[in-house]
């Protein structure tokens, strides 16, 4: 199974900090963290939840980013 997730930069409501935030696309849900990598982590651990499949299904994540001002060519290849 695949589930790709929309990534972007936005800032906190409540501290104002800038995070990553992870939506994943057709699944309920969201993901975020202060960096990339704490974001990768967070939607690693809630990737079957997203889904609603059985831990032991293998799902696969697809990130899709949305950078206002980076072209989408510069972001995939």
């Amino acid at each position: 199974m695949r589930l790709a997730v929309l990534v972007k930069r936005e800032q906190a409501l409540d501290s104002g900090a800038w995070v990553w935030t992870a939506l994943p696309q057709g699944c309920p849900g969201s993901a975020g963290g202060r960096t990339i990598a704490e974001l990768q982590e967070e939607v690693e651990a809630l990737k079957h939840f997203f889904t609603g499949n059985d831990p032991s299904t293998d799902v696969v994540v697809d990130c899709l980013y949305e950078l206002p001002g980076v072209a989408r060519e510069v972001l995939v290849g």
